[in-house]
Order: structure tokens, then sequence, then C-alpha cells
């Protein structure tokens, strides 16, 4: 190194031993959101005219149905399992759709259904995959969902895995290959295993679709069940 790099490292390392580095201390603390905590007047007033704007929206009609489907149902969880399947079947390639009852949050009235209505209904905005299970496991499926005491969405797209032609749940396995592979729509929170579907696991899944819940009741809703003028 000659005498004037010599020289400017030195300049260097002074400037950057004199340069005083400040570290900022972020402090935390948990608040607990009660009936105590006061309304800031200003960020209300702020949001009011949104809030409102999205009652208003969320009272619109957005379909009408000629029956009723109550909570908790059988003819709920097929009415929803159907209507994603017929949605996605046209993009995605699978047998079987399964989603757990525990997502659907309320009943569907017959009449009028409005945007509010669908969010209360189905709440949790999953994104959808395709698991794919061995005969054996499709058994495992179908012996569970005949044995749970709630009413889980499904939809059998070849009429004969999970159910037969009279909708009860074929636990003879007539048809059902256990060498075979079968593809499984479900949501990506089931895959995980969990409200005790047990048998799936991120493992299986082969592939995702970018489409969320709400995104295909508010699409394919009106479409099947417009309002009628």
């Amino acid at each position: 190194m000659n005498k004037i790099g010599f020289i400017l490292l030195l300049l260097m390392l002074t400037i950057f031993a004199c340069h005083r580095v400040s570290v900022e201390v972020i402090e935390s603390k948990l608040i607990t959101i009660d009936n105590n905590i006061s309304i800031d007047s200003c960020f209300d007033s702020f949001i009011q005219p949104y809030r409102a704007t999205s009652q208003i929206v969320a009272q619109l009609p957005i379909a009408q149905l000629s029956t009723s489907y109550p909570p908790e149902s059988k003819e709920l969880a097929l009415f929803y399992a159907e209507l994603i399947a017929d949605y996605l079947q046209d993009s995605l390639s699978f047998d079987i759709a399964v989603f757990n009852a525990g997502s659907l949050r309320t009943g569907l009235n017959e009449g009028i259904v409005t945007y509010s209505d669908l969010i209360a209904f189905s709440p949790f905005n999953n994104k959808f995959v395709i698991l794919a299970l061995s005969g054996k496991e499709v058994k495992e499926l179908i012996l569970f969902l005949a044995q749970e005491k709630n009413n889980h969405a499904f939809a059998d797209l070849n009429r004969c895995i999970l159910i037969d032609t009279n909708n009860q749940w074929n636990t003879s396995f007539v048809g059902i290959d256990e060498a075979n592979t079968y593809k499984v729509l479900t949501t990506n929170y089931l895959s995980e295993g969990k409200d005790n579907f047990h048998f799936f696991n991120p493992s299986q899944v082969i592939e995702e679709s970018s489409i969320f819940s709400d995104k295909i009741l508010f699409d394919i809703l009106p479409k099947k069940y417009p309002l009628k003028q």
C-alpha cells in the first residue's frame, strides 16, 4: 500500500471511529380490546364515510334462492361443496371435493341473498388445493365422514367413490381400488390435517388454486341463482 492509500485508510477509520451510532429503543405493551377503550373521534370521523358505504354494499342483493338451507344440515353442506366443485372443475382435475362443516357458520334462507349473508355464511377466506390420496386413504376418508356427527361438505364428481346413487356413504368400498390414486379437492387449512382430518398432510398436495373461496361464491351464486326480475 502506498503512502497516500495508507493516509486515506487512516482517515476513513478515524471518521468511522468518531461517528456516533444511535440506538432507538422501541417499547410495546399489550392493550386489551374491550368496552373501556375510548373512541378516537378524529379517526372515527375519518372512517365514517367508508363504514357507511360498506354497510350499503353489504346489503346489496347478489342472488335469489328458491329453497332454504338450514345451518349444519346435510343439504347446506352438499350445496356448498357442489358450488365450489362446479366452479373449479374446469380449471382443476379432481375426483372428490371435501370441506369441513365448521367453515360454514350460518345457513342460507330462501329468497334474496346479500353480500353480508354470504360473508356470514362462509367467513373464512381459504384457498383450495388438490391432494393425491391412495385408495386406502380414500377408504379412511369415507369411514371418517360416515362416522362423523358433523355434516361435512363433499361433492363426489364420479358419483361412486364416496356416495352411491341414493346419497349413502359407500362404506362397502365398491369401485375403490387401493392401488389407484385419487385426487381430492379441499382447503389449504384441511390439507394440514386440521379439524380431525388427520389423513391429510401438506406432502400430499400436488396442485394449488390461487382463487379464494369468497371470490368463488360471489362469482358463481348470481350465475346459478340469478335475481328474479
